[in-house]
């Protein structure tokens, strides 16, 4: 017999000027006993849907183009529904999710239609003895900012605006260096700044992870991000820093970040 957990959470929260209301999050895990042969899989399904109202929305039922997490306007809607499985053993570690709502159809948009429903799907190999190496490729959640798609995983459900600007997720190459148990190491090759498949010619996306956990439940992150977003004939060579510091204690806890990038055509930007 397995094990399984549960939990479910219930907000009613104002943001900005629209109102989103009883929005149900349900996150479930199921995990096989040690001795199972099914002892190095993992299961998660999740189910986020929500309700919101905008007051500033326009004659459809969109609201700002620039969100992808709760979208819809005026309607009871699926943000995000989602079955995950992670597989790992000593040198080999596997992931593979699909999911749908209302996120995958506005993030995803600009994928093949047959990848819109991947939410992530990679392989890894341990590349030394020690297991502080790892090699992963695929698509994965993206090194970049302190919240993910899945909103049982955040301080809060909703979004902040650095995480609906940055990336949720990335495809291409990861090499992972744990070089103590409080410090880890990564440099990535991208096909993109959130893309599955790759729209450029020749120009390489790179980037780089520093995470330092400084004591127990406190950590700082600095991530980056150098290349295009666009075809190589367009231009616009993009570099990109984020930074967050976070604290997190047994009742509440803190969260810092800044963004700042620059792009070719002369755009400079931030956010905190």
């Amino acid at each position: 017999m397995g094990t399984c957990t549960a939990r479910a959470v219930i907000i009613i929260e104002c943001m900005r000027c629209w109102l989103c209301a009883s929005a149900l999050v349900m996150g479930f895990g199921c995990r096989a006993q040690s001795d199972s042969l099914l002892a190095h899989w993992k299961l998660i399904g999740f189910v986020d849907v929500y309700y919101a109202y905008d007051f500033g929305h326009s004659t459809d039922d969109e609201r700002p183009p620039f969100l992808y997490q709760y979208d819809r306007h005026s309607e009871v809607d699926l943000n995000l529904g989602l079955v995950h499985a992670t597989y790992e053993r000593d040198n080999v570690r596997a992931a593979f999710g699909l999911m749908t709502g209302t996120y995958a159809q506005a993030n995803l948009i600009a994928e093949p239609e047959l990848l819109r429903n991947v939410n992530e799907a990679r392989v890894g190999l341990r590349l030394c003895k020690s297991g502080s190496l790892w090699l992963d490729a695929g698509v994965f959640t993206s090194h970049i900012g302190m919240e993910s798609a899945i909103g049982i995983d955040n301080f809060t459900l909703t979004r902040t605006v650095m995480a609906e600007n940055s990336p949720y997720y990335l495809s291409g190459a990861k090499l992972t260096w744990t070089v103590s148990p409080k410090l880890e190491l990564a440099a990535l090759f991208m096909n993109g700044w959130q893309r599955i498949r790759r729209v450029q010619d020749d120009t390489p996306c790179l980037g780089t992870q520093l995470l330092w956990t400084m004591r127990d439940g406190m950590q700082f992150n600095w991530s980056t991000f150098a290349g295009s977003d666009v075809p190589d004939s367009v231009g616009y060579y993009r570099l990109f820093n984020n930074l967050w510091w976070s604290w997190d204690g047994a009742t509440w806890g803190v969260q810092l970040g800044v963004d700042a990038g620059m792009q070719e055509n002369g755009i400079v930007g931030w956010s905190s």
